[in-house]
């Protein structure tokens, strides 16, 4: 069968959209738009994929990044969603943006993604905002010490990160305290934008501000997956901490 450009087609494999999570987001964020029926995908273009939503009443238009890559062509979708708002108040045929969405849906869909690539099966998360966020996509977790010696991966939040070394500043003071970060073999840690700074300083002076005379005792600066190579000069992952490192990074100040 052929389709025209314009036509919507069933989406590509490996680029479907989970239409219950949609669903649920949609609710929360834009419950106008009522309960999406069917997803299809127009059939062009890569760098950003673009997607046909049904409805009972009416049809929308979905466009998101490619599923895990950072491809150079993609358009910023932040910068599109802000300039069609802004033509809609003086041109009636451009159409009308009903919601941006760069936030934890994005970071189920990459961390489901991830889970199947790795073949995870033992996930733990500790901290409750962040099983909240795990809990309210039916993402399943671990979250008691139960057979935490087979853990494949460990999901933690952070206080910040430095841009000047590449690093993600944790402490011990959190329901994920030093194991999650430290005895599986991947770690997983989700950050805002609002918490990257310049340089260490900035963030210890920010840190000062928040625990006042009750800093932790502890904090650790993550910059890479574990590695030595102090036996005969051979570079080992893993010997000191986790394997892998994997850090989402959501937009918090669109």
């Amino acid at each position: 069968m052929e389709y025209k450009t314009d036509q919507a087609k069933p989406t590509r494999a490996g680029e479907e959209i989970n239409i219950v999570q949609l669903n649920t987001y949609l609710k929360e964020h834009a419950a106008q738009v009522g309960e999406v029926i069917e997803i299809t995908q127009f059939p062009g273009g890569f760098s950003n994929l673009t997607y046909c939503l049904k409805t009972a009443e009416k049809e929308y238009v979905l466009r998101r990044p490619p599923f895990g890559a950072n491809i150079k062509s993609a358009h910023d979708m932040g910068r599109e969603f802000r300039v069609l708002s802004l033509l809609k108040n003086h041109y009636t045929k451009v159409p009308q943006p009903i919601i941006f969405c760069e936030d934890e849906i994005q970071f189920i869909e990459n961390i489901i993604s991830l889970a199947e690539q790795k073949k995870w099966k033992h996930i733990y998360c500790w901290e409750p905002s962040l099983q909240a966020i795990l809990a309210k996509y039916d993402y399943p977790f671990a979250a008691s010490e139960n057979e935490f010696i087979s853990a494949d991966v460990g999901i933690t939040l952070c206080e910040g990160l430095v841009a000047r070394t590449g690093s993600i500043l944790i402490h011990s003071s959190t329901h994920a305290g030093r194991r999650l970060s430290i005895y599986p073999n991947s770690h997983i840690v989700l950050a805002y934008t609002s918490q990257i700074f310049p340089d260490m300083k900035d963030a210890l002076a920010d840190l000062k501000n928040k625990y006042g005379e009750k800093l932790p005792s502890l904090y650790t600066a993550i910059t890479g997956p574990s590695r030595t190579a102090d036996i005969e000069k051979t570079l080992v992952l893993g010997a000191h901490g986790p394997k892998e490192l994997f850090l989402f990074l959501i937009d918090d100040q669109i």
